[in-house]
């Protein structure tokens, strides 16, 4: 599956979090798509056509879960199950931070 390209993913990230400035939106999308996990495409497809995300886990998460656990956008929680994904001590930190 192809990755997304970063004009869509910024143009989301927009959409969800539209405070932010154009320019922070398309630095955010390039530095994700960059490092993305070839896993969580399915689930990044998903969120940019405003679809419900299947539940595709990581080890002991999926961005269901981590959005429960941390209320935060849908593509803050996809960015912390990325960084799991590569970083499993890291992305535990950052999805239970404050939470504890």
């Amino acid at each position: 599956m192809e990755k997304p390209d970063i004009q869509s993913i910024a143009s989301a990230i927009l959409r969800d979090e539209p405070y932010l400035k154009p320019d922070m939106a398309y630095s955010m999308a390039k530095d994700f798509s960059l490092q993305m996990d070839e896993r969580l495409i399915p689930n990044v497809i998903e969120w940019l056509n405003g679809q419900s995300m299947t539940d595709i886990w990581i080890g002991e998460y999926c961005v269901g879960l981590i959005h429960k656990i941390t209320n935060r956008s849908y593509f803050a929680c996809l960015e912390m199950l990325n960084l799991y994904a590569h970083d499993t001590l890291a992305g535990t930190s950052s999805i239970w931070r404050g939470k504890r």
